[in-house]
């Protein structure tokens, strides 16, 4: 896990309490805050495989990169770990609350994987509970989409500012996750949309729910039906992006635009909720959606589950190629 202290880098060890042991000083600063040594030691300690962790202290800022290990999607794995850090902060917050207010404001999804920032639903895994009737597991899953939405939108009940920085694709549910945070930003080249109507099925983990209140039901509605990709100019121009910035801009970008709600963080968060307070979304909506999903999925043909297979199997090729440019970068191929 990385600690960024006045711009600089440095790297926490992976054994959450040997700090001390470390042959790399951490910055004075941080020796001087112990409630950031209790946060680094939180995070640094939980079990996450498809999650990287920073921290910006002078940021207040946590950072959630997606690594993608197991596929550009929602692998169950990878909500695991979301979850698994939404509940850390929540309860930092709750055992900690002076430190938390001082160290923990933000919290920031991201992609490490180049031109991915998820491509949603784990399809494969799909394919095989329909295959199976397996509607418990499938249902299990789908709630699982839907807990990690529903906290981000809640802002993890916790005095915090939820944002996304989408720098490549958000497609079905990792266009869902974006829309479930406070705000979004995306880089230009970023594309967006919910092909679900393509192999039979719609988003049920929580686009409706997020788009209604947001654009309206007949736009709602005409964008889930299309199922077309959109361009970062294109959400912005439905104020569903708050702001799109230049190609590989997108850190420096968004560390500003925290820098600017840090100054006035309390009448910024006052904003988010009171957007919660005019336009809420209950848990239980969500859920009720999801029974339709899992009822529509059941029915799904084999001529669907064959295109699903498809589009699975392009979604690994992307990955893959993704990948294979990340190691020509690194002189790793």
């Amino acid at each position: 896990m990385q600690i960024s202290v006045d711009g600089v880098a440095y790297q926490w060890p992976d054994e959450a309490h040997a700090a001390a042991a470390s042959d790399r000083p951490l910055p004075p600063t941080l020796w001087d805050n112990p409630g950031a040594i209790r946060l680094a030691t939180i995070l640094g300690g939980l079990d996450l495989f498809e999650l990287k962790l920073e921290i910006d202290i002078d940021l207040c800022t946590i950072w959630c990169f997606q690594q993608h290990r197991e596929g550009g999607s929602f692998a169950p794995r990878l909500l695991r770990d979301i979850r698994t850090v939404q509940r850390a902060l929540h309860d930092f917050h709750r055992d900690e609350p002076h430190d938390a207010a001082e160290l923990a404001k933000f919290l920031v999804w991201a992609s490490a994987t180049d031109g991915i920032f998820n491509l949603g639903g784990d399809l494969r895994y799909f394919e095989r509970l329909v295959r199976q009737k397996d509607h418990e597991r499938l249902r299990a899953y789908a709630l699982s989409c839907v807990d990690v939405c529903f906290t981000n939108y809640s802002g993890l009940d916790a005095p915090m500012i939820v944002g996304a920085l989408v720098a490549g694709d958000a497609l079905g549910g990792g266009m869902e996750s974006a829309l479930s945070c406070d705000f979004i930003f995306a880089e230009e080249q970023a594309k967006f949309g919910l092909p679900e109507m393509l192999y039979g099925l719609f988003p049920g983990m929580g686009a409706y729910s997020f788009l209604m209140r947001r654009i309206g039901q007949a736009k709602t509605e005409s964008l889930i039906l299309q199922g077309d990709l959109y361009s970062a100019s294109e959400m912005a121009e439905m104020d569903l992006v708050e702001k799109v910035v230049a190609r590989g801009s997108g850190r420096a970008e968004m560390n500003r635009h925290l820098g600017r709600l840090l100054r006035r963080f309390n009448a910024s968060r006052a904003i988010y909720n009171a957007r919660r307070r005019c336009f809420p979304i209950g848990f239980q909506e969500m859920a009720d959606i999801v029974e339709e999903w899992v009822c529509v999925a059941m029915q799904l043909s084999d001529y669907d589950l064959r295109k699903m297979n498809k589009l699975a199997a392009a979604q690994g090729g992307r990955l893959r190629a993704a990948e294979q440019s990340r190691q020509l970068e690194n002189g790793t191929a």
